[in-house]
């Protein structure tokens, strides 16, 4: 896969939306053109769904976190352990995100089936 960036800064007025090409067969790039406008598909992903993803994200990380500290609690341990379990927060964190993710869809497809909104 081939990745374009652009500039992201959120908040910022400069903004440029995150641009993914991904392509569909063996064809390059050359010099940001492409030579095939059949085989390349263009996702912008809205600063707006970003800053929502980054949100959501940072909840499951101090999630994560908050559970550590309750089992420091319970268990009676020191608190530097904390840091030295910093990667079982982000395992945890994204554990959660995953779960979240599945949750938000099953959400958005009972609101959109539903027969009350037809």
């Amino acid at each position: 896969m081939v990745y374009k960036m652009h500039l992201l800064v959120l908040g910022s007025v400069q903004y440029r939306p995150l641009v993914v090409i991904s392509p569909r067969s063996r064809y390059q790039l050359r010099e940001n053109k492409v030579e095939n406008r059949n085989i390349m598909k263009v996702v912008t992903i809205p600063r707006k769904r970003i800053r929502t993803e980054m949100i959501w994200l940072l909840g499951c990380i101090l999630a994560a976190l908050v559970y550590l500290a309750s089992a420091v609690i319970r268990y009676k341990t020191t608190w530097s352990a904390i840091l030295a379990a910093w990667h079982v927060v982000v395992i945890l964190a994204l554990v959660f995100y995953v779960l979240l993710l599945f949750f938000r869809g099953l959400v958005v497809l009972v609101i959109r089936f539903s027969s009350r909104n037809r």
